[in-house]
């Protein structure tokens, strides 16, 4: 039975290798819901064999402490969040709640591997299934690019069609899960040399030995569509990174010093031409593209005044954050550029901090350096030059990541997080690996062992064990299976397949808004006279506001349909409350300022100028047209009930 549990355990790790960044980088919900319950599944199958064995056999690793910190920080702020209403804790459960799944699936994949990959054997079915993906994701997207494709895979088009590059839709992301696959394919490459000196007593470098010219086809395909993909963050990690291999590894290496800069000077060269070969025809934008990051480099882009107004947001939950991936709700609050949407503060440490505060920051930074610290320590010991080669590979791999993580966010796309995670835990088994013949060197696999003796306890563990799964996976596919029904169906069930969506995940304001916008036909005042039922929009808009009430375009939505009906203080007050969300946005200005025109020429045929109503609309309206001067009266007089009375009086303001 060990054997069959095994082979299932090593063909859900490798499934989850392959798909996860076949299947668009797993950044939809239903993809992360499908690698979230294969991981847990192969967890499930772990604790089943370990407690019918008798005894659970956890490998012991420093970073199991600062994982259930983690967790359990996302879990206070799941909680508080619920409790107070956003005012400690996340600010929206629904999407922190997403990301607590995710992180806990990458802990679990860590978690699985350093529990069952012991042979060398093991340890290299993982290692060349993800050279294979990286290999085959190269060749595509050389291919994707070359020929002008939009459509990823011919199925998906991505919202910013430049920046696609092979199955990712954003090809910085791209970027950083090929430089931890290029370094893990050279830490490969380096033990199969060793291999070669040690069992064929293999003393001069052979282009064509064995795989030799396999290995550096590899690498160099996968270097070369790092380099297309003009990444300028990835490019510089990547040289950086090879400068960082080459010293750790150089001074351990059991071969002779001039191969590894040899082989990485001629993988960069094969890179290099077959890079000029595709981009001849562009190097005209090549150069204009990198004199304009030249230009920008004290800013590097929009980075650094993101990064400035980021630190900001300390001040909301310095303590325990904001809440795990509420990140885009809150920098409303603060954004420099109104007319660009940040998603994230695109650098992985200052997320972690914003959204999980000083604790979260600590747990993660304490966390890491412990692990490594060891890690390196071992490494530094070990005489095997398999476990040396594999390990530094594996170290440049989180080095590449880490460097990267500055000045992006690749670790909130899943498939780099779950590469991250996997090579953590082949890093770790390779280092730990019994050497054939040399006990002395041996760093062995801790363990702690706990036994389960009696029927009753066996059961108990077998039940809850069986439980926990369930419950993970139903609450998990709940969330999948809701998005689907969000985003897709015919025009005319889009209502019931939102109603059902929110009965499936009554926490996510999306899908509230989403039906709203439905009922009141657009928001439009003109199609809401004309059928619009603005009743069950404003139920469903409340709804998405005590959800969600850091997200402006809730507020709005809702003080223009309060306008709509007449609930003049009501409109007001939501208004406000844009503002105070989203200060930079001039449309929560212009719209509170149309809600004053419409009372100020409510009675007809008065002039409304001079009014207090027709004064505090000028004022607003001043605010708006500073931050737009093109938000004028004319462009949304849809929107005004009498546009000539308001025209004539904002003459008499100058305006």
């Amino acid at each position: 039975m060990r054997d069959i549990t095994g082979i299932f355990l090593q063909c859900i790790l490798i499934a989850v290798l392959i798909l996860s960044p076949v299947l668009f980088d797993s950044r939809d919900i239903p993809v992360m819901a499908l690698m979230e319950v294969l991981i847990f599944s192969s967890a499930l199958l772990w604790f089943l064999r370990s407690v019918l064995s008798g005894k659970i056999i956890v490998t012991k690793t420093t970073l199991y402490l600062p994982m259930c910190a983690f967790i359990l920080l996302l879990s206070a702020q799941l909680l508080l969040g619920k409790v107070t209403g956003g005012h400690l804790g996340t600010i929206y459960p629904y999407i922190t709640k997403l990301y607590f799944f995710k992180v806990l699936s990458y802990m679990c994949l860590f978690f699985i591997i350093v529990n069952t990959l012991r042979s060398r054997r093991e340890i290299n079915r993982l290692i060349f299934t993800i050279l294979a993906v990286g290999v085959m994701l190269a060749a595509y997207g050389i291919v994707q690019k070359v020929s002008g494709v939009t459509r990823i895979f011919g199925v998906r088009e991505a919202e910013e069609v430049l920046l696609i590059y092979s199955s990712y839709t954003n090809c910085n992301y791209y970027s950083g899960y090929m430089n931890m696959v290029i370094f893990l394919a050279l830490g490969a490459f380096f033990a199969y040399l060793a291999y070669l000196e040690k069992e064929r007593g293999y003393r001069h470098f052979d282009v064509f030995e064995g795989w030799n010219l396999i290995f550096l086809f590899a690498i160099g395909i996968m270097t070369a569509s790092l380099l297309h993909t003009l990444s300028m963050g990835g490019i510089i990690v990547f040289f950086a990174s090879s400068v960082f291999f080459y010293v750790s590894y150089s001074e351990k290496m059991s071969q002779k010093k001039w191969i590894l800069p040899a082989a990485l000077l001629f993988t960069a060269a094969i890179a290099a031409v077959v890079s000029a070969w595709f981009l001849r025809g562009m190097l005209s934008r090549i150069f204009s593209e990198l004199a304009a990051v030249l230009g920008n480099i004290n800013t590097y882009g929009l980075r650094v005044p993101l990064w400035a107004r980021a630190i900001g947001m300390m001040k909301e939950h310095p303590i325990l954050g904001i809440g795990a991936g509420t990140f885009r709700y809150i920098f409303l609050k603060y954004q420099p550029h109104v007319n660009v949407s940040f998603a994230h503060p695109h650098s992985d440490y200052l997320g972690v901090l914003l959204e999980s505060g000083v604790i979260g920051f600590s747990i993660f930074a304490l966390g890491m350096s412990s692990f490594f610290k060891r890690y390196i320590r071992l490494l530094r010991l070990r005489h095997n030059s398999y476990s040396r080669a594999i390990g530094y590979g594996c170290l440049a791999s989180a080095f590449s990541i880490f460097v990267f993580s500055f000045v992006d966010s690749n670790m909130r796309v899943m498939s780099n997080a779950l590469l991250f995670s996997a090579i953590l835990g082949i890093g770790f088994c390779a280092i730990h690996s019994r050497s054939d013949g040399a006990e002395d060197e041996d760093a062995i696999f801790k363990t702690k062992t706990f036994r389960v003796e009696g029927a009753v306890k066996r059961a108990a563990l077998l039940g809850a064990g069986v439980a926990s799964f369930l419950y993970l996976a139903n609450a998990i596919t709940s969330l999948a299976v809701a998005d689907v029904y969000g985003i897709l169906g015919s025009a005319e069930k889009r209502a019931d397949h939102l109603e059902t969506a929110i009965a499936l995940e009554p926490s996510a304001s999306e899908y509230h808004y989403d039906l709203a916008y439905l009922f009141s036909n657009g928001f439009s005042k003109k199609t809401m006279r004309n059928g619009g039922s603005a009743g069950k929009a404003i139920a469903e808009l409340e709804s998405a506001v005590r959800l969600n009430p850091a997200f402006s375009k809730y507020h709005r939505r809702l003080g223009f349909l309060y306008s709509c009906v007449g609930k003049g203080e009501r409109a007001v007050e939501e208004f406000k409350k844009a503002q105070d969300t989203e200060p930079l946005n001039p449309f929560n200005y212009f719209l509170l300022a149309a809600h004053y025109f419409n009372e100020a020429t409510a009675v007809r045929g008065v002039n409304p100028a001079g009014s207090g109503a027709m004064d505090r609309g000028v004022a607003e309206y001043k605010k708006a047209l500073s931050l737009d001067p093109a938000l004028t009266v004319y462009r949304h007089r849809d929107i005004i009930d009498d546009y000539g009375s308001v025209k004539r009086a904002l003459k008499e303001y100058s305006l």
